[in-house]
């Protein structure tokens, strides 16, 4: 019962009824996030929310932070569209969203914990508290920035020691970034300009389900390894620290193909496992494999069994 009610006082809190009139919707950001506030561990903060009320919104200055303060997604508009009954039911399902220029950070603590899985209550340690489904549908992303921030734990005993991994590193992998945490040195990955559109995504979901997507269009500018990506489709699933994916279409700058593995960052550093096939494919564009590749193209067709190239 207090579910629905919480969730009622997310809807009320929009709207005024004096008598059996709908009045103009109350657009108090405040109010909108305390209520919030309930659905996630940590803090939502709102600049001003304007819309319908009964069937869309849009939110200006968007925040979502952690338990720590840390910002988990900063967008400075967002707009999105619902059925009032299943918001009513806590049911967060959204038939179509819209993100301009949105920032998401993704942190894996020192404990294996992520914090998206911290905030949406997902992950293990997360508490006993069933989170929401969140659901969203016809999903336009514009121009994003994502980072993917790990522990970084050299072998190493001494500082001096550290500082000759980090050189190490750094000059090996160009574009890896390797800086001051607040627990300890981290790695962190940038994900630039990444834009997309997304028939779904689920979000969160009361029996723990990964986040999983399914991407119609997707461009986006890889720091470490560097590469670009044009376009894309498929379906991808984030699982605690792996990031699953099997691509119908992948699309750089002189190659296209198609493939499918993983992405995880188990320890120290960001890994990859994929196999990839492409009937057109330029060597520059993989040089985030082997910096050696010489400049040259070529044209095949795909191996009758699968295999990868």
């Amino acid at each position: 019962m207090k579910r629905g009610l919480r969730a009622f006082t997310i809807s009320a809190s929009l709207m005024r009824i004096p008598g059996t009139t709908i009045a103009r919707p109350r657009s108090n950001p405040r109010t909108v996030a305390r209520a919030l506030n309930g659905a996630v561990l940590g803090r939502v903060e709102i600049g001003a929310i304007g819309g319908t009320f009964m069937r869309d919104l849009t939110f200006r200055g968007l925040v979502l932070r952690d338990t720590s303060g840390a910002i988990v997604a900063r967008v400075p508009e967002a707009r999105v569209r619902f059925t009032l009954p299943q918001l009513l039911r806590r049911r967060f399902i959204f038939t179509e969203v819209t993100l301009e220029q949105p920032e998401i950070h993704l942190v894996k603590y020192r404990s294996g914990l992520m914090n998206y899985e911290e905030v949406l209550r997902i992950g293990k340690g997360s508490g006993t508290a069933v989170p929401p489904l969140v659901q969203l549908y016809n999903v336009r992303i514009s121009d994003a920035a994502l980072t993917i921030t790990v522990p970084w734990r050299p072998n190493v005993r001494t500082a001096a020691q550290r500082d000759s991994a980090r050189a190490v590193q750094l000059k090996a992998h160009p574009g890896r970034r390797i800086i001051r945490g607040r627990d300890g040195p981290v790695q962190v990955t940038a994900f630039a300009h990444l834009t997309t559109r997304l028939q779904y995504l689920l979000v969160s979901s009361p029996t723990r389900k990964p986040i999983a997507a399914k991407l119609d269009t997707l461009a986006v500018q890889i720091s470490d390894p560097q590469v670009e990506i044009t376009d894309a489709s498929g379906q991808i699933e984030l699982r605690g620290d792996t990031l699953a994916f099997q691509m119908q279409r992948v699309a750089l700058p002189n190659t296209e193909g198609v493939g499918g593995g993983r992405v995880f960052w188990p320890q120290d550093t960001i890994l990859f496992d994929f196999r990839f096939n492409a009937p057109r494919v330029d060597l520059v564009d993989l040089r985030f494999v082997s910096p050696g590749f010489p400049a040259m193209r070529g044209r095949g067709s795909p191996p009758r069994d699968g295999g990868g190239r």
